[in-house]
């Protein structure tokens, strides 16, 4: 097991594969360590010859880090009470029994909608990118995107813009 404080299950959208706390780990965007350590990986990366994508993803990810960190909230990192004897010392039966799923949201989305962002970290609609479904929007985008002679995926498109596909839901009073 690689991280000892969290159990995951995280999906990367662009190849399908899957990541849990045994061949990944979190590093919280609120602890302001983050931001140095993903610098120093950056260096380690561009040493290690990494391609010019991966590091622009990654600067992106500091970018985003910091606005978090400014506009939400930033903290000294720390492990204290039952996650010292998880983290340190391995007992993995330490707080298990409070690991429940997320809620989930039962309602169904009445349809999809892009929004595009600022450097400040806004979002705005990009009305002209609606659909019933998050694939008709994506195809919408693309339609655009192919027209300018983009050879990428819809998730690289939506990364490279800083764009995001979001569900729309009835409010129901």
């Amino acid at each position: 097991m690689i991280d000892r404080k969290f159990v995951f299950t995280a999906v990367n959208p662009c190849n399908g594969k899957h990541y849990t706390q045994d061949n990944a780990m979190v590093l919280c965007a609120k602890d302001a360590a983050v931001v140095p350590a993903l610098e120093a990986y950056a260096v380690a990366c561009e040493r290690l010859g990494a391609n010019g994508a991966h590091l622009t993803s990654i600067n992106k990810l500091i970018h985003r880090v910091k606005i978090y960190q400014e506009e939400v909230e930033s903290r000294i990192p720390d492990t204290v009470g039952a996650e010292i004897d998880r983290c340190i010392h391995g007992k993995m039966e330490i707080e298990q029994k409070r690991i429940q799923p997320p809620p989930k949201d039962e309602r169904e989305p009445i349809g999809y909608i892009a929004f595009g962002g600022n450097a400040s970290g806004d979002r705005f609609p990009l009305t002209q990118y609606t659909g019933k479904t998050e694939r008709e929007v994506g195809d919408k985008i693309m339609i655009g995107a192919k027209a300018e002679g983009w050879r990428g995926t819809v998730a690289e498109r939506l990364e490279y813009l800083g764009w995001v596909i979001l569900p729309v839901y009835m409010i129901e009073d």
